[in-house]
């Protein structure tokens, strides 16, 4: 096992054991059980989509050699200049960032696969254990969602069910549709050997869909990196779910881990298929900058197809196994004015 991992496992270990005994103690270790899935996740989809990032630029470049003897408007270098930078003769250009996302971010929902190594990590866990844990778990958060949802103060509840006849009967209610949810849930997890939880990308339609680009010119790195979501916001709300489980300085420490990692393009590599490059003739001078960006949000291009989002199907061969995915194509652009005369060309 990686050192790292070795290290966060342990972390979770001990603060999954302070809670032994307490009233709360099964919903501690469920959120701990939460985090190493979610990690084993992100590591699954992670190889994925690098693997059909290769396979999408390779077939860019089929495309553009005329291998496929087809021209497709959609199948763009990641990085691209608007107009031809070699045609136009004023000054104002544009970048336009054509990126991929295979679908696995947030249509992958079932963490069944998953549940043997998290019994391996934590050996005093059984099946069994795990549906306990969960039964206890889903049980209290929709009924504290139910409190929500009704504006219900968390210090009158025991008051008002003493004395409240209707609140009585709509918490008893809400109770027994609880209970009947987490059995089905249960029951498929013993039938179906399914166990379904939030995707990593948590969207509520794929009209919301976005990829996230930055660049930051001041590293020594030439990438411009790339990761699903809004990659602030998804920072924003994991932070708070390890604050939740073991306090700031472990969400500091491990905030990485939990959200999708970063795929790189290389400024320089795709200037050159675009027969350009960075330097001057002295290699030395820069006439073609990295920009500076952050957190650029792209978004998904329509299909032709009205309702439809533009997407390229294709079966990836890793660690020998055969995957089927899906991946859809995102574009935006951003201003990119340079002078003509003074960019260099191969």
């Amino acid at each position: 096992m990686n050192p790292l991992i070795k290290e966060l496992v342990t972390d979770i270990h001990v603060i999954m054991r302070q809670s032994d005994g307490e009233h709360d103690d099964k919903v501690h270790k469920a959120r701990g059980i939460l985090l190493i899935l979610k990690k084993l996740k992100i590591n699954k989809i992670a190889e994925i989509q690098y693997a059909y990032d290769r396979w999408f630029n390779n077939e860019i470049s089929n495309y553009k050699s005329g291998k496929f003897g087809e021209y497709n408007p959609h199948f763009k270098w990641p990085i691209e200049f608007i107009p031809d930078i070699l045609k136009l003769n004023n000054d104002n250009k544009k970048l336009i960032f054509t990126m991929n996302l295979v679908e696995n971010w947030w249509t992958d929902n079932d963490y069944y696969e998953h549940l043997n190594e998290v019994l391996q990590i934590f050996p005093r866990y059984t099946i069994q254990s795990i549906k306990d844990i969960f039964s206890d778990y889903w049980a209290k958060r929709e009924l504290q969602s139910y409190y929500h949802e009704k504006g219900i103060d968390s210090d009158d509840i025991t008051e008002r069910f003493k004395h409240n006849v209707e609140f009585r009967a709509g918490v008893l209610t809400t109770i027994n549709v609880i209970k009947q949810a987490v059995d089905l849930k249960l029951k498929d997890l013993d039938e179906n050997k399914s166990f379904t939880l939030d995707p990593i990308y948590t969207v509520k339609s794929q009209k919301e869909l976005v990829l996230s680009l930055s660049s930051d010119p001041s590293k020594t790195h030439d990438a411009l990196t790339a990761s699903p979501g809004n990659r602030k916001d998804m920072y924003t709300q994991t932070m708070k779910e390890l604050i939740t489980f073991g306090g700031e300085e472990f969400a500091n420490k491990y905030i990485l881990f939990f959200i999708p990692p970063e795929w790189a393009y290389s400024w320089e590599r795709n200037l050159n298929v675009n027969h350009l490059t960075s330097k001057d003739m002295d290699n030395k001078t820069d006439i073609l900058k990295r920009p500076f960006i952050d957190g650029l949000l792209l978004h998904a291009v329509p299909a032709p197809i009205d309702g439809q989002l533009l997407s390229a199907k294709t079966n990836l061969q890793i660690n020998n196994k055969n995957i089927e995915t899906t991946g859809f194509i995102f574009q935006e652009k951003i201003p990119y004015p340079i002078k003509k005369k003074n960019f260099t060309t191969f």
